[in-house]
């Protein structure tokens, strides 16, 4: 990443770059080399060689470590004066450190002591030194780049007490160099594998050094970025003041035992290519996100895709066990969660037609079992509710007839006549419920059962039908009244829930198109949430769930929020539409 590591620090090269960053860091060894050499692709490993050795190992009393840095390169050409035979000259250099980081009040601290040797033609000498580091987190929070967006500032002093080396005569302490960093690293893509539970995210991170030092190297600045993909698969790039760019890839992530990296360095000389080999041989650490929150958005559309995946599943086995009633309210739940899903619409159908099958043909085959057993009552009930189940089903009503003609022959219709009469009262007791509750859905469900309960006797269900036509009427009128007041007072949400209601009751109504554009109007002028895509979707997930985990609270805090913002959202109407039909929600609850 182009030297730009003092803020990042979160490998083993911190023990050069900040010994700060080996705090909080696995325990890891850290192999790496980098063959040199002065022309062609710099793959040459006779030309010289550049070798790191890092070893972390965390303790209760902070991060220690060894590390082992070394130059070699042979081969230089050497002469007192230019008509001498040349001399063949091996220059060394080499670094040993002792590291040890630590955390304290939220600071990383970190500092080496470290012995520094260089030999040239025989000449050798060594000198003692220190590194200073230290890092913090300054922000950490969800942004638009993504979840626990981090932001760190950094800053080591190399060689903050210079080691002094004396070859000849003159001893030379190395340069001091001052680094300041920062470093941003985000989740900026979450991944969800349904199939584990498990969440997944791609790493951004953004690097930037400034050093300088007291002898020979003047303000420099290095720039670095990386991006892994599921956090395991990295592409990293760099560029530094030297205009040094480099270009470098790497394997594993943050549970892995072992990491590989290769970054090439394109010099203007010859490039070379850095090979990295890690092993991290204690556990990673248990994530903690603190006080940070993964985004109200992302969190619901997670949930939201958990939940779906949930109940397909749970809709697929009880199919597959034959519990059709059970898989189709699991379809239709994840259907509310996911109400474009083409897969879930077509589980729907073919559950809903097992379920009314299935249905009908278990309260047949009870009612049949009690008729052979001589239970006219409890043979009549049966039969009865499997014309309720379905009263559709023509398997329900033909057996019902030849059921009462059974039992005409032994000892008469009387059981038949009077289980059928106490279904018609507990129908007739239901559709007062919904009246009373104005539930339109409701009612429209009892009728057609009535009428298939006793085909035959209009007079056991014309009332009711009569009944159902005035109310139908009555309210319609009180609703369209209601949606052209809130249309002149210019309340979106509440012309919404009239013309939902007008919708419920006459879908075909000739004013209810007109009405839809000016609800559409007045939602538009409503604020500017009603562009924010994501928030839209955040309130609908989050009622959906509510609704699918008989929270009726949550979901109609969330779905009273999405009409203020989209009075016209198709799904959340939808929703409102289920709960009331289902009897979740009472009128004056309806937002």
């Amino acid at each position: 990443m182009g030297g730009a590591f003092t803020g990042l620090a979160d490998d083993a090269s911190a023990i050069f770059y900040n010994p700060a960053g080996l705090a909080r860091q696995r325990g890891s060894l850290m192999l790496e080399h980098v063959p040199v050499s002065e022309s062609g692709t710099g793959f040459a490993f006779g030309g010289g060689r550049l070798n790191f050795f890092g070893l972390g190992f965390p303790s209760r009393y902070g991060t220690f470590g060894f590390g082992f840095y070394q130059f070699a390169i042979g081969g230089i050409e050497a002469r007192q004066q230019l008509s001498d035979t040349a001399q063949s000259l091996n220059v060394t250099q080499t670094a040993y450190f002792v590291p040890w980081g630590a955390t304290y009040k939220g600071w990383q601290l970190g500092a080496t002591a470290k012995a520094v040797s260089y030999s040239l033609a025989g000449y050798k000498a060594t000198g003692y030194g220190a590194d200073l580091g230290l890092k913090r987190a300054i922000y950490r929070g969800d942004t638009f780049l993504g979840r626990d967006t981090n932001i760190y500032a950094g800053a080591a002093v190399r060689n903050a007490m210079a080691p002094t080396l004396r070859l000849d005569q003159d001893s030379t302490p190395l340069e001091r160099v001052t680094a300041f960093g920062l470093a941003l690293v985000s989740y900026t893509r979450e991944n969800y594998e349904a199939a584990a539970d498990h969440v997944t995210h791609d790493r951004l991170a953004l690097a930037l050094d400034a050093t300088k030092g007291n002898q020979d190297t003047s303000l420099g600045f290095a720039f670095g970025a990386e991006y892994a993909y599921l956090d395991r698969y990295a592409v990293r790039w760099g560029l530094n003041a030297d205009r040094n760019m480099t270009i470098g890839m790497g394997a594993g992530g943050p549970n892995s035992v072992f990491r590989f990296d290769f970054t090439s360095v394109l010099a203007p000389l010859a490039p070379q290519h850095r090979m990295t080999v890690s092993w991290l041989f204690t556990a990673p650490q248990e994530a903690v996100e603190g006080s940070v929150k993964l985004s109200a958005y992302r969190r619901a559309m997670l949930d939201q895709q958990r939940l779906r995946d949930r109940f397909v599943k749970e809709g697929r086995d009880a199919a597959a066990e034959g519990r059709y009633g059970a898989a189709l309210a699991a379809f239709e739940k994840a259907r509310v969660l996911s109400p474009r899903d083409e897969e879930i619409s077509s589980l729907i159908l073919s559950g809903g037609e097992g379920n009314l099958l299935a249905g009908v043909k278990e309260r047949i085959d009870a009612a049949r079992r009690e008729h052979a057993a001589g239970n006219g009552k409890l043979a009549a009930t049966n039969a009865l509710s499997a014309i309720v189940f379905d009263p559709e089903s023509r398997e329900a009503a033909e057996y019902a007839i030849q059921l009462r003609h059974a039992m005409i022959l032994t000892k008469g219709p009387k059981a038949f006549d009077k289980t059928r009469d106490a279904v018609l009262e507990d129908l007739g007791k239901q559709f007062k419920a919904a009246a009373q509750a104005r539930n339109i859905d409701s009612m429209r469900r009892v009728l057609p059962r009535l009428k298939a309960v006793d085909p035959d006797d209009s007079y056991s269900w014309q009332p009711t039908e009569e009944e159902f036509t005035a109310l139908s009427a009555t309210w319609l009128n009180e609703y369209l009244a209601a949606a052209a007041a809130a249309s002149n007072a210019k309340d979106a949400a509440a012309m919404a829930r009239a013309v939902r209601r007008v919708h419920r009751i006459d879908p075909t109504h000739k004013e209810l198109k007109a009405l839809y554009k000016r609800v559409r109007k007045l939602s538009k002028s409503a604020g500017s949430s009603f562009y924010d895509s994501n928030y839209l979707a955040q309130l609908y997930a989050t009622a959906a769930a509510g609704y699918v985990l008989d929270n009726s609270e949550t979901a109609l805090q969330n779905l009273a929020a999405l009409m203020r913002a989209n009075a016209t959202h198709e799904d959340g109407n939808a929703l409102i539409d289920l709960m009331r039909s289902e009897g979740m929600i009472s009128e004056e609850q309806e937002p």
